[in-house]
């Protein structure tokens, strides 16, 4: 059951925007400041948010493994930066870079590693991203291990004991999101929380609340938006 805080404003009745008029304008003032991040709302069941993902726009995402790409550099500022931001929202950047460069960019910044989750994509060995896991683990930041449904491995999970299970993308059928109940469910139990994206309509919001995420994000829960 979609509890009211999860749902968009429409849904709620609360209202909505001219299609695309408002975003349009407030596009273009953040580009004229300067800004090239987007954040979306990760939520949990109570609709409050529990971190704010940065989402790539124009952003230049390339890096060198030995050092923090400017994309996640310019995530930190301007997440530091955001307004009435509560202290118990997190930020949620790709794990791309060195787990000592990154350190040293939240130091700049003024953000605890607690408050930092490093979202890994297993692309390379399996090896290497247990390896880069563990050393962003230890540098006391938060570490995601970034997923889709068809490439879920319970012992892999279980091996990199990530602190979230991001899903990209929400099961594709009920049959799906109770598979994925399964799998979340004897990992999760040891350690971890479940993240389930790209939600964009109420019956994949439905789907991801029968896999059993305790948190989701999507077009449908809220649109990508500047902090600042």
């Amino acid at each position: 059951m979609i509890s009211d805080s999860r749902k968009p404003d429409s849904a709620r009745g609360l209202g909505t925007h001219d299609s695309g008029f408002v975003f349009r304008r407030i596009d273009a003032r953040a580009v004229d400041a300067g800004l090239s991040l987007r954040f979306r709302a990760v939520v949990g069941v109570t609709g409050l948010p529990h971190a704010e993902l940065a989402d790539p726009t124009a952003a230049d995402t390339t890096n060198n493994d030995d050092e923090q790409p400017p994309f996640a550099l310019r995530a930190l500022r301007e997440f530091s930066s955001a307004t009435g931001m509560p202290a118990t929202t997190r930020v949620m950047i790709p794990g791309t870079g060195d787990a000592l460069a990154l350190l040293d960019a939240t130091r700049k910044a003024r953000i605890n590693t607690r408050r930092v989750i490093v979202d890994l994509s297993p692309d390379r060995s399996r090896a290497e991203h247990l390896l880069r896991a563990r050393s962003f683990s230890l540098a006391g930041f938060l570490v995601s291990t970034r997923l889709t449904p068809a490439t879920l491995d319970v012992d892999f999970l279980l091996a990199v004991a990530a602190d979230y299970i991001h899903i990209t993308t929400p099961p594709s059928d009920f049959a799906a999101a109770t598979d994925l109940r399964d799998v979340l469910g004897r990992v999760v139990r040891r350690k971890g929380r479940a993240i389930v994206g790209s939600i964009g309509s109420e019956s994949e919001a439905r789907r991801a609340d029968a896999a059993g995420a305790g948190l989701t994000y999507g077009d449908f829960l809220a649109q990508a938006r500047f902090l600042c």
